[in-house]
């Protein structure tokens, strides 16, 4: 064990815990399970305390006869007589809160079948100091994260039992957010979407059927902020390394009337990175308005998101890493003195202004339902010096200027994203009996898309105008699901779940791309992904699960644009089994679970050129992905709690062909090189994942807690070359925080991240490309270096 390691323990035992405080333990009163995140409240509102992974809160500063409001979303808020020692606090579900109507149908339950993790608000905000969604989620279980700016701020990605964004579901409030062709999800374009989450839930594997993409590896299910019936002010602010800075503020009404609400919040990040040039500028709005009435609640929620950053999309050349480890090379260009230079508007710019119109229905304790309207507005552009480019590539004619042709020219291009989607997601819960669970829902999405590029500036414009547009392509995406679910108690200890779901997919595109080949196309698919599972009570204490799901997900647009009809992939298809146990005391908890997601026609880039001349994905016959995964909490003493998570798998291609060019020793084409490979690793699906997290809190005041987080190798490629991998790497944060009231002020909270304490230098991401040479492979691998030694800080105020 490393010295530090040995000192932190020692640190943390040495400390008194035993101060006198008045401890609560609160836990759900039917199935004595402790309660994560429950908030103590003193009569006037004031935050006392929230409740740790055992469900454990300490309360400063209080006495015997004192009297504290419990809280907890979903159950209903107690009054508790303090007795001035420890104590237990058994709070009463409500069959559900009104707003968790809005997503209970997407969500995995008690007795759930599925791999889940949730997060609650103020485990969010322990870390939220400017970083994006994906960086807030990194402890969790089988997630790695990705930060192209290199510190977490701007396009920021994550991996969840390696499956990438694209093969990850994310709803809002049941609401489809990934990109409905490219299938990923931009955080970029909704900054500080945390600071109005008030809880997040990880699906591993299919999971439960939802709304949208195809889930393909996990779902990521966002619920925004909920009723909170007092008024309220807060205000946030944050600081640190990179320039970074994270402004917040949010009011709510409460409740008026005991009827209307309406919440505000406004957010500014900014931040330089830790990558030469890669700025940050983010801003978002967000705003809700409902109205709770005895059984209806109807809101609306207006979410927009604005974003300008300098370009790191390409990475750094893994060569350059000693030496110029954050050295960017986009937008570099030389002048015409010979000077090398930088364009400054090498940048992304991207506005997304998303609304929706929530009605949720409680008409009596076993019958809910939810209906939403939403309609997503997105438009944006990422600017582009070309030197010395093709005219041609850009529908313009040579130049003759004294008697000489020229056919290239420096120029400024613009790629334009206009794009608008719109629908209707439904669902419905009916308990038939105490045993029986019923629930139906759907939606109907529909996405209507513009690509298209300008010149804007050209040395040379031949025949082109201002703003000459060279592509256009026109996309319109239709996406229908249907889903019942079945959760069935068979005995006092048993119990079914079944799920069915169908989903349609129609989308067709036209025009030309930015290569000028016409790529007139339509798609038509039906998919149907049934899921089946078992639930068993074991005793008090313990339960276990067993669950088969089967998915199939549509290929992405680049898919379809870098082929003709003639070699078009085929829908990938997944069937995934898993099985798990629990366990938990007052003072422990432990989950193991054990999954096989098996893949046929899996997409991979091999390198293999079409027949449009494109390096396009290619189906691969059988691939799978298996593991275990161990997950564990402990109450070592009082104040002091740890957690971790171990992921132990194996990510494989059965078998497939890899192509390269191949040139000879004067650089002629000669063509394709194949090589055949065998029981290779899937790229980027490290065979460890392991994280840990130990909080010592002996007072509201002050905390102090150790985040770890090691990833194993990750190859770049399918080929399992070693000369193309990520290496492993191990990263470790301090955090120390606290807060207290302060006159007027309900709360004061303080927030102090260091992270990677160690200074590794690593990557987390990358990407890789080769050819042949007079028969010599010559491979280019391209990073994400990851910053070293950095800290963010922290303020919060609230009123």
């Amino acid at each position: 064990m490393k010295f530090s390691n040995v000192l932190l323990v020692i640190v943390l035992f040495g400390a008194s815990a035993l101060s006198g405080q008045t401890t609560l333990k609160i836990v759900d009163q039917k199935t004595m399970s402790p309660l994560f995140s429950a908030l103590v409240q003193d009569a006037d509102g004031k935050g006392l305390g929230v409740s740790d992974l055992f469900g454990f809160v300490e309360l400063d500063r209080s006495k015997e006869g004192d009297k504290v409001l419990v809280s907890y979303l979903g159950y209903e808020t107690q009054q508790v007589i303090l007795n001035g020692s420890q104590q237990q606090v058994e709070l009463q579900a409500l069959m559900q809160g009104i707003d968790e109507v809005l997503v209970s149908a997407t969500r995995v339950g008690k007795k759930g079948v599925f791999a889940t993790e949730n997060f609650s608000a103020a485990k969010l905000a322990e870390n939220n100091l400017g970083q994006d969604l994906p960086l807030l989620l990194n402890q969790a279980t089988s997630v790695v994260t990705s930060s192209d700016a290199g510190n977490g701020v701007g396009y920021t990605g994550i991996r969840v039992r390696g499956s990438d964004p694209t093969r990850i579901n994310v709803t809002i409030n049941g609401i489809p957010v990934n990109d409905a062709e490219s299938q990923g999800v931009f955080w970029v374009d909704l900054p500080d979407l945390a600071s109005s989450t008030n809880s997040v839930q990880i699906q591993r594997g299919v999971g439960t059927s939802t709304n949208g993409a195809g889930a393909f590896g996990a779902t990521i299910n966002l619920q925004t902020d909920v009723l909170r019936d007092h008024a309220y002010v807060e205000a946030s602010a944050a600081a640190g390394s990179f320039n970074t800075q994270k402004y917040t503020f949010k009011a709510g009404t409460g409740l008026i009337n005991d009827i209307f609400t309406t919440d505000v919040r406004l957010s500014k990040i900014s931040s330089d990175g830790y990558i030469d040039r890669a700025f940050s500028d983010l801003s978002s709005l967000y705003v809700s308005s409902a109205a709770y009435l005895k059984k209806d609640v109807i809101k609306f929620i207006a979410l927009s998101g604005k974003e300008k950053t300098y370009q790191a999309w390409n990475g750094v050349y893994e060569g350059d890493l000693e030496q110029r480890r954050t050295y960017n090379y986009t937008g570099e260009y030389t002048d015409l003195e010979g000077n090398t230079a930088y364009y400054d508007d090498e940048t992304d710019n991207y506005w997304q202004h998303n609304n929706q119109l929530h009605w949720g229905h409680r008409t009596s304790d076993v019958l809910d339902f939810n209906m939403a309207l939403h309609y997503t507005r997105g438009y944006g552009y990422y600017e582009q010096y070309r030197q010395d480019d093709d005219l041609d590539r850009y529908g313009l004619d040579p130049v003759t200027i004294g008697g000489e042709s020229i056919n290239s020219s420096d120029l400024i291009r613009r790629r334009w994203l206009d794009n608008h989607f719109g629908g209707l997601v439904f669902s419905a819960n009916y308990l038939a009996g105490e045993n029986t669970k019923l629930t139906f829902g759907g939606g109907a999405n529909q996405y209507i898309g513009d690509h298209y590029g300008q010149v804007i500036w050209s040395r040379f414009a031949s025949n082109g105008s201002k703003d000459h547009e060279y592509y256009r392509d026109d996309a319109v995406k239709t996406d229908i699901n249907l889903y019942a679910k079945l959760q069935q108690g068979i005995t006092d200890q048993l119990s079914g779940f079944l799920d069915l779901q169908y989903r349609g997919v129609d989308y067709t595109f036209e025009g030309f791309n930015s290569q000028l080949n016409n790529v007139d196309q339509q798609v038509n698919y039906h998919f149907f992904n049934p899921k089946a599972g078992l639930f068993y009570q074991i005793n008090s204490r313990s339960d276990a699960f067993v669950s088969i799901s089967f998915a199939n997900k549509e290929p992405n647009r680049n898919d379809f644009t870098e082929n003709s009809a003639n070699t078009r992939p085929l829908p990938e298809k997944l069937r995934d089994i898993e099985a798990g146990w629990s366990w938990n005391s007052a003072l422990a908890a432990f989950k193991i679970t054990a999954y096989h997601m098996s893949y046929k026609d899996q997409l991979i880039l091999t390198g293999k050129i079409n027949d449009v001349g494109e390096y396009a994905r290619t189906n691969v016959d059988n691939s799978y992905r298996m593991g275990v995964e161990l997950e564990a909490g402990f109450q070592i003493m009082p104040g002091l709690t740890a957690s971790g998570n171990l992921t132990l798998s194996q990510n494989k291609i059965q078998a497939f062909s890899e192509f390269i060019d191949a040139y000879d020793a004067d650089f002629n084409y000669l063509g394709q090189q194949e090589t055949l490979h065998e029981n290779t690793d899937i790229s980027f699906s490290p065979p460890v994942i392991g994280g840990l997290v130990a909080t010592y809190k002996p007072s509201r005041f002050f905390g102090l807690e150790w985040q770890t987080k090691y990833v194993g190798a990750q190859y770049l490629d399918n080929t399992m070359n070693a000369s193309r991998r990520l290496s492993p790497f191990h990263t470790a944060n301090i955090r120390l925080f606290g807060d207290a009231g302060l006159g007027k002020i309900n709360n004061v909270s303080w927030n102090i991240l260091v992270n990677n304490v160690f200074n590794a230098m690593y990557s987390n991401n990358g990407y890789t490309y080769g050819y042949a040479v007079d028969g010599v492979r010559e491979d280019f691998n391209y990073v994400y270096p990851q910053a070293g030694i950095n800290f963010l800080a922290g303020i919060s105020l609230g009123f």
